[in-house]
């Protein structure tokens, strides 16, 4: 008899070969998932394939922040060409000129570029008594870093422009009514007499008569100083006024904190243990005005004015006498403000 082992081998490999023709012919009528998809079995047996490619695939933060960055880049190198161009383009084209740097502060407004653009247009506007564009230009020109020299002309010209077109909306007139005085009237509307008196060319505060209409703005004035910034900013209720550059006192010793006006004083002196030293004489440091707001603390003058921007006080905020005198015409006791800032 013979042996079955033979016919059991050719009919192993004959089952073989069948199922893998099968399994061939299967793999055919199904649809292809390819490298980089993924495929979900949806309700029905029927088989979604999402899309996973590289070109799809959510950014990495890192990569975000590397497009932002070169973004910024590319409109700042943009501004910077344009700054160029306009200044190539000079006098000899001041349409164009003026074109070019606004394209420039358009492109990348926080940009080294822009911020000389701004500078450049906030004085053009200016000189041509254009104050909205003026005002516009300047702002941005001085959010970026500026030299003292540069900053201080475009800050006082923003300021003149500012405080200028907030009295002209915010004032409104006062008839002045029979046994009314100038003083009276600047308590009504808490601010100081000698404001009224500017804003309405009043030589003699005494010689007032009743029927006279006279402008008159709604106090007080707030002030913020910034001791990071050596700033000292004026708010008329909470719409800005004015800025000034201050000097702190030695070491960071000027106090932080929210302070009314105490006392006001023209032409002080300066009481120190034992002495004191009179208005006018050299060794006095307090200037011209003295506004106390804590206990031998307060806003004053100085007879050295290379000290703003400093810490070189006893813990005083400092101004130049002329900042020091208008701000003085601006507060009032027990009413204004003094919020002193890190």
């Amino acid at each position: 008899m013979k042996k079955p082992w033979p016919i059991v081998i050719v009919v192993v490999l004959v089952i073989g070969v069948i199922f893998t023709y099968v399994k061939y012919l299967r793999g055919t009528t199904q649809p292809a998932v390819e490298e980089g998809t993924n495929s979900e079995q949806q309700p029905g047996g029927e088989r979604t394939v999402v899309d996973q490619t590289e070109d799809s695939k959510p950014a990495e933060p890192g990569a975000l922040k590397g497009t932002m960055k070169n973004e910024a880049e590319l409109a700042a190198a943009k501004a910077a060409d344009l700054f160029r161009q306009a200044r190539a383009a000079g006098t000899a084209n001041a349409p164009k000129a003026l074109e070019l740097y606004e394209a420039a502060v358009a492109a990348a407004p926080a940009s080294e570029a822009a911020i000389q653009a701004a500078a450049f247009l906030g004085e053009h506007y200016y000189k041509n008594k254009q104050a909205g564009r003026a005002a516009e230009y300047l702002r941005i020109a001085l959010s970026g870093q500026l030299a003292e020299e540069q900053r201080k002309p475009l800050q006082e010209k923003l300021d003149e422009l500012t405080s200028t077109e907030l009295i002209s909306n915010s004032a409104t007139l006062y008839t002045v009514e029979p046994g009314d005085a100038l003083q009276r009237i600047a308590n009504r509307h808490a601010i100081p007499a000698e404001l009224i008196a500017r804003m309405n060319n009043i030589g003699d505060p005494n010689l007032i008569r009743a029927g006279e209409k006279f402008r008159v703005l709604q106090g007080p004035f707030h002030i913020v100083v910034e001791k990071s910034k050596f700033t000292l900013t004026v708010y008329m209720g909470d719409k800005y006024f004015k800025s000034y550059r201050v000097g702190l006192g030695k070491d960071d010793s000027t106090p932080e904190g929210v302070y009314k006006v105490e006392d006001k004083i023209k032409n002080p002196d300066w009481f120190r243990p034992g002495r004191v030293v009179r208005f006018g004489d050299p060794e006095n440091p307090l200037g011209t005005r003295w506004i106390k707001f804590s206990k031998g603390y307060g806003i004053h003058g100085t007879s050295e004015p290379e000290t703003i921007g400093t810490q070189a006080s006893e813990g005083c905020v400092r101004l130049l006498n002329k900042d020091v005198e208008e701000l003085f015409d601006l507060v009032v006791r027990n009413k204004s403000t003094v919020t002193i800032k890190p």
